[in-house]
């Protein structure tokens, strides 16, 4: 069974999609997410360079548009002038990630996909001067099927790979 994945592993981590950039982008963007099959999402970055801040936007049209009510919490040590704490209770976006490159984390996301919850996210992004730890929601539920990522003028280097969750834990 499980070699033919018949088999349901709760917690296995299942390929969505995985992007490469090869030159500068203005954003990355995920249409495919399968938010009707799987409740979570692991979105996984490597060597991302932002040549501003990251921030991360829904989208409950496959991308046409994105919604813009956001809250958020993070807590950050930036090297050369130590922690600090950053929060918004009604934004345009979700502050995820610092300036710099090379840039790795992890965002974890839930409910996208249930129109009758707030999508929630949890991230951790540690780049080479600051290392990010915070927390996200929507304003509103909806069922999001589309997401994307901005560094701010460009994203120059970088894999991104999504994955769904597959069962619930």
């Amino acid at each position: 069974l499980n070699s033919n994945d018949n088999w349901t592993n709760p917690g296995q981590w299942e390929l969505i999609e995985r992007q490469e950039l090869s030159g500068s982008v203005s954003e990355v963007v995920f249409t495919n997410i399968k938010e009707t099959e799987y409740q979570n999402h692991i979105l996984y970055q490597e060597n991302v360079g932002l040549s501003a801040n990251g921030y991360l936007y829904f989208s409950s049209n496959g991308g046409s548009s994105y919604t813009s009510g956001y809250r958020y919490a993070n807590t950050y040590v930036i090297f050369n002038t130590g922690p600090g704490d950053e929060q918004s209770n009604g934004t345009t976006q979700i502050y995820f990630g610092g300036v710099g490159s090379p840039a790795n984390g992890i965002i974890y996301m839930s409910n996208l996909g249930d129109p009758g919850k707030i999508a929630s996210v949890n991230y951790q992004h540690v780049g080479p001067t600051v290392h990010k730890l915070g927390h996200g929601v929507t304003q509103g539920a909806a069922a999001y099927n589309a997401f994307k990522i901005t560094g701010g003028a460009s994203i120059t280097t970088g894999t991104f790979v999504l994955y769904g969750i597959k069962g619930n834990l």
